[in-house]
């Protein structure tokens, strides 16, 4: 008996060092994902048919699942105000703060409703008709990467031994924003180092830093600030700061003066900041026209 109760004591401090172990991991990867605010119709609002003597209701029901705040703004479109006449079609509910390392599920979610009636005007003699509902979000975020980098002046000496891996560790592939950091490449000379810092568009929506979100030019659009390269509280200088992503992808080289003589790996700090634009795929919805004489 005794025997069984050592096992079971020795069992119950192994189950509860994986649960330490996970919640730890959990706490030390909560910066990580590719989306910011996400959103979606709330189901049959609006209903797929509507009859012409009822209201349009609209129910958008929103979160911020990455790991910056912000305050995003909301779009209703896509429909023929004539027929739909909704009021405010812009709404901006405020501040909405996103996952950190207590809480790796994001914010609670918010709903928005709008409500019209039907307007059918000159279309008084038709059986039915389609109109189309989407809602478009607009908002700030930003992205930050804190990798691993080994700073090494004699690396490309063949008679110093290898004393730290240049290989720059724990970017991970998603940083908690449809931004990412995906790749950080290093040279070093004995008194500079360099990097190639690529970044990438992960979300399903367009990166942007200034304009009217609804109606961006070309010249707007796939634009992020890469604001801030620093290590051990130094800045790098960057090259361009302002990134084009082309299919997505862009990169900048930065260079910082060292003067050392000894290896050690730090922390480095990189900081996208970039506006976002998301838009929903359109929902159909059929107006039956029940006053058709």
């Amino acid at each position: 008996m005794r025997k069984e109760l050592i096992v079971l004591s020795c069992l119950l401090v192994f189950l509860s060092a994986c649960v330490i172990d996970s919640g730890s991991t959990n706490q030390q990867n909560w910066r990580s994902g590719t989306q910011g605010i996400v959103m979606s119709f709330v189901q049959n609002s609006p209903p797929s048919e509507v009859v012409s003597r009822s209201n349009v209701v609209v129910v958008l029901e929103y979160s911020n699942k990455g790991a910056a705040t912000t305050s995003p703004t909301f779009y209703l479109g896509g429909f023929d105000s004539n027929i739909l006449p909704f009021g405010n079609t812009r709404v901006s509910p405020g501040s909405i703060g996103g996952k950190d390392q207590y809480n790796i599920a994001g914010s609670q979610p918010g709903f928005l409703k709008w409500e019209t009636g039907i307007n059918l005007g000159s279309l008084r003699e038709v059986d039915s008709f389609k109109q189309y509902l989407s809602v478009t979000a607009c908002y700030p975020y930003q992205t930050l990467a804190s990798p691993i980098i080994c700073v090494d002046p004699q690396k490309y000496e063949y008679i110093a031994p290898a004393r730290c891996d240049f290989d720059v560790k724990e970017l991970g592939s998603s940083q908690g924003g449809p931004m990412a950091v995906t790749e950080v490449k290093q040279k070093a000379t004995t008194n500079e180092i360099f990097l190639e810092i690529h970044v990438e568009n992960k979300g399903s929506g367009t990166p942007y830093l200034q304009g009217d979100c609804l109606t961006l030019g070309y010249e707007q659009v796939d634009q992020v600030s890469l604001a801030e390269v620093t290590m051990s509280g130094r800045k790098f200088s960057c090259s361009p700061s302002t990134i084009r992503l082309v299919n997505g992808k862009g990169y900048a080289i930065c260079s910082l003066g060292i003067n050392v003589d000894s290896y050690y790996e730090t922390p480095l700090t990189i900081r996208l900041n970039y506006n976002y634009r998301d838009t929903l795929p359109r929902k159909e919805i059929t107006i039956i026209n029940v006053d058709k004489k």
